[in-house]
């Protein structure tokens, strides 16, 4: 909040009442003369000066009620963008990550299936959208739908492509209501993907930007009969591909065909990845 400074001259309205003032002891003065005449001149001086005294404090408390007033929506404003601030420092990107579960799944090896599920608490004055990054390495996006925030038509003008293949394309899912501070909402979208040359590399990799409970890695190979085991990893570097260290290796389930690790309470700042043997025997 602002502090006003105070004039260094009287304002119009000071002189007004000193006006005000003066003609009232004047009135008063002249109502003790003898003649009725100066009685009735003296009474409508009175008069006159408590007119203009009425008006003068009437203008004057309505000029105070608007600079309060703007003052009050002023000072708002500011506490507004200091708490959104303050928000953004403690959470920069706008809200807190209970968990992530990721769902990867092919049943030829050409047609594949990407889905994502994450609980969220809104830690921002308002959330009107979701923005997630990614990067597909095969041929197409076919469509993407979502069970939580309905998508129009394929959902492909939802994506933002980058102009070059190191930095990652954005997907927006928008709200059909804003989530509001401290709000909790679940985060749905599963992308329709192709890879007629099975040019894209066999990995899920999940970034620690922010604090998270847990993150699940799900991966079915549906047209694999059984695979050696793959490889999770961490790395800190920003690509995920150097100064990476080996954390564990995760079985292939020949039941489900599949994959699957739950990552409790990983470290931020690193970059997790679970690369398995492309095998489309």
């Amino acid at each position: 909040m602002s502090i006003k400074e105070i004039p260094s001259k009287p304002e119009s309205g000071f002189w007004v009442g000193i006006l005000s003032i003066a003609l009232s002891v004047i009135g008063i003065g002249l109502i003790f003369r003898d003649g009725t005449e100066q009685r009735i001149i003296a009474l409508s001086v009175v008069i006159a000066s408590l007119i203009l005294g009425l008006a003068t404090a009437v203008y004057l408390l309505q000029r105070l009620k608007k600079e309060s007033l703007a003052d009050i929506t002023t000072s708002m404003a500011e506490m507004r963008e200091e708490f959104r601030n303050y928000l953004q420092t403690v959470n920069p990107q706008g809200y807190y990550i209970f968990s992530t579960s990721i769902f990867y799944s092919t049943e030829d090896g050409i047609r594949w299936k990407y889905e994502l599920v994450r609980s969220i608490q809104c830690k921002q004055p308002f959330m009107k959208e979701f923005m997630y990054k990614f990067k597909w390495t095969g041929a197409t996006i076919r469509s993407i739908v979502s069970q939580t925030h309905p998508l129009e038509g394929d959902g492909l003008q939802q994506i933002t492509h980058a102009e070059t293949r190191d930095v990652p394309d954005i997907l927006v899912i928008p709200f059909s209501n804003n989530l509001w501070l401290n709000d909790v909402a679940t985060i749905h979208f599963a992308m329709e993907l192709e890879d007629p040359q099975k040019n894209a590399i066999p990995y899920v990799r999940y970034r620690v930007e922010h604090p998270v409970k847990f993150v699940q890695f799900h991966v079915e190979l549906k047209h694999c009969q059984d695979l050696p085991p793959a490889k999770f990893e961490c790395s800190l570097s920003k690509g995920g591909t150097g100064m990476a260290r080996s954390i564990e290796m995760i079985s292939f389930d020949k039941n489900s065909r599949s994959y699957r690790h739950i990552l409790a309470n990983p470290e931020i700042g690193f970059t997790y990845t679970l690369t398995w043997e492309k095998n489309y025997a």
